[in-house]
Formats: C-alpha cells, sequence, structure tokens
C-alpha cells in the first residue's frame, strides 16, 4: 500500500486471507485470489467462480483473470492511492508519539 498500487493477495496463511479480505477487498484496494472454509471438517479453497478446490487454486490463468480488473479498473488504483496517503499520515502520527516519549525520558 506504501506504493500506491492495487494488490493481489494469494493468501496461504489466515492472517494473509484476513487482510486481503478485510482490509483490501472492503476498501476496494485489491483482491484474494481466493479465500478459505471449512466444510464437514475439510479445509477449501474457494476462487472468485465460487469453484471449490482441495488446494489453492494458484494458476497462471487465475493470476492473469485477477490482474487484469486490477489494473483495468481505476477504482483498484484510486482506493489504493488514497490508503497510501492514510497509511502515509498514520505512520507521521507514530513517529511523532515515539519521538515525544523519548524527548519525555531524556
Amino acid at each position: 500500500m506504501s506504493a500506491a498500487r492495487p494488490v493481489l493477495v494469494a493468501p496461504f496463511m489466515s492472517e494473509n486471507e484476513a487482510n486481503g479480505r478485510l482490509f483490501l477487498e472492503a476498501t476496494g484496494a485489491g483482491r484474494c485470489l481466493w479465500h478459505s472454509e471449512v466444510r464437514d471438517r475439510r479445509l477449501m479453497f474457494v476462487d472468485s467462480t465460487g469453484a471449490r478446490h482441495d488446494r489453492p487454486p494458484l494458476t497462471a490463468r487465475a493470476l492473469v483473470a485477477a490482474v487484469g480488473p486490477l489494473l483495468s479498473d481505476a477504482s483498484y488504483a484510486s482506493a489504493a492511492r488514497r490508503l497510501s496517503r492514510e497509511l502515509a499520515a498514520c505512520t507521521r502520527r507514530q513517529a511523532e508519539t515515539v519521538t515525544t516519549a523519548v524527548r519525555a525520558l531524556v
């Protein structure tokens, strides 16, 4: 997000998926290639078409299909730029807070 570019997530851990779905997809700044679900005690991977897979569906075809909309839909770039600005402001505030705290110790 610092680079102000849309992000495509191929989640291999729950944290990757959570960040991709809850942060990127919810804000319009990116997409996940799949999401996971548990059915009958089995972990399944659901792609953008709704198809379920036993393994993460990471294929060249899936990448091409997912990258196309990220590059051609201007709303992804716009959301990524907005989030980049928000992230930069947050980083500045954190640095100011730490600097103030350290100065108070001296």
